[in-house]
């Protein structure tokens, strides 16, 4: 270790917090006879504690829900498949399209495969900007049909209440 093991004994509760300095002193006397023995009791004590890396299981588990957006499931996919160590590309885009529910996009990832999770999430976003922009284009398209040259609403739309009744409307 590098250093006089009674230095660093006496040392080594200066350096803890208090609740892991709590549970060394709570360690029954002469229980502890080397650092490997301390290794062992710490680990085993606060090994739970840790947070786990995700595995490719936890990948594959994921699946956009009815209400999650496009963008919130790509969201959620790369922060799990973040913490994911040693996954191939292979393994992540098969789990990334697999949880998908968009069958457009699914058929779009399977005519035209990424290789890499770069491109996987490029073409994905470059999906979802689509949709984004044409559902603003529909929007914009029906808030024009909802209002007369006067800013006022139209008969056609008066069942369209959310959307007729806007900050245009006074």
């Amino acid at each position: 270790m590098g250093g006089d093991e009674d230095v660093m004994a006496n040392y080594l509760p200066v350096m803890l917090n208090q609740s892991v300095n709590n549970w060394l002193h709570s360690l029954q006397e002469n229980s502890i006879y080397s650092w490997d023995d301390l290794k062992k009791v710490f680990t085993d004590n606060y090994m739970a504690t840790c947070e786990q890396p995700s595995t490719k299981y936890d990948l594959e588990k994921l699946h956009q829900s009815f209400k999650e957006s496009l963008r919130d499931f790509i969201r959620r996919f790369s922060e799990t498949r973040n913490s994911i160590p040693n996954i191939t590309n292979a393994e992540a885009i098969a789990a990334f399209t697999k949880g998908l529910r968009h069958e457009q996009l699914c058929s779009k990832l399977y005519r035209k495969r990424p290789t890499t999770i770069g491109k996987l999430i490029q073409m994905v976003n470059g999906y979802a900007n689509a949709k984004e922009a044409e559902r603003a284009a529909r929007s914009t398209h029906h808030e024009d049909r909802c209002y007369d040259d006067h800013n006022h609403c139209s008969d056609d739309c008066h069942d369209d209440h959310d959307r007729c009744h806007d900050d245009r409307n006074p």
